[in-house]
Parts: structure tokens; C-alpha cells; sequence
């Protein structure tokens, strides 16, 4: 792939534990997602929690293709 941390990342990981943030999406695709939540969230007259939030990507195809992508 060739892409690698950085020296300084490599040792906060060493000392902390954990990297953070990983970025994956782009700008495009994280206005997507967060128009999915909303509108998902606007439908359910709230945050996805209680029986939505158990096994959301069975419910939500959004979902299911956003933990199916490589």
C-alpha cells in the first residue's frame, strides 16, 4: 500500500496504547453518512438507540453497505 506512520505516530501508539484519528472517508462520503444518520435519525424521532440499535445494519441498508465496504 505504502502508506505508513509517521515516527511520531508510531511512538504515541507505543506509549498510549491507540492511533487516532484514522481518517477512511472522504469529505463526500462523510456528508453522505451524516445525511444518512440524520435522516435515519429524523424517522425515529431521535439517536438510533433501544431496538433500532441491535443489529442496525440488518434495518438499515445505509448501514449494511457502509460495513460492507473494503
Amino acid at each position: 500500500m505504502g502508506l505508513r506512520l509517521s515516527d511520531g505516530a508510531i511512538e504515541s501508539y507505543r506509549t498510549e496504547g491507540y492511533h487516532f484519528p484514522v481518517p477512511v472517508f472522504d469529505a463526500k462520503e462523510v456528508a453522505h453518512l451524516r445525511g444518512q444518520i440524520s435522516r435515519t435519525e429524523a424517522l425515529l424521532g431521535g439517536p438510533i438507540v433501544g431496538k433500532w440499535n441491535q443489529k442496525p445494519h440488518l434495518l438499515f441498508p445505509w448501514l449494511a453497505d457502509l460495513i460492507r465496504d473494503p
